[in-house]
């Protein structure tokens, strides 16, 4: 059986996880592209994703979703080069999936 991520395993306090908070960012979109079957989403999709509070999404995870963001400002060097440019701001708080964005969660199985 195949290692499908969902909203029950997706556990961003697990003290076991080796992931970076860029990593669970892009886990909760694929869930929200994937499961949800939602081609716009917003930052509180994400942070709903992931069980986050505002806070906590404000302090550890807004600079990291910054920088998966096209056109992002110099924020973007600190992340992962497959992480970048994989989101566009299309409206004041509506983001989507880049084609770069849609061909690494096509092929992230």
């Amino acid at each position: 059986m195949k290692n499908e991520i969902t909203s029950k395993n997706l556990d961003h306090r697990s003290s076991k996880t080796t992931k970076t908070n860029v990593d669970l960012i892009f886990d909760a979109v694929k869930i929200i592209y994937n499961v949800k079957k939602k081609d716009v989403f917003t930052r509180n999709d994400i942070r709903k994703e992931l069980g986050l509070t505002s806070e906590e999404w404000e302090l550890r995870y807004t600079g990291g979703f910054q920088g998966m963001i096209e056109n992002a400002p110099p924020l973007k060097n600190l992340i992962r080069p497959k992480y970048r440019a994989m989101f566009r701001r299309i409206e004041k708080g509506l983001y989507q999936l880049t084609p770069y964005g849609l061909s690494i969660i096509e092929n992230d199985k």
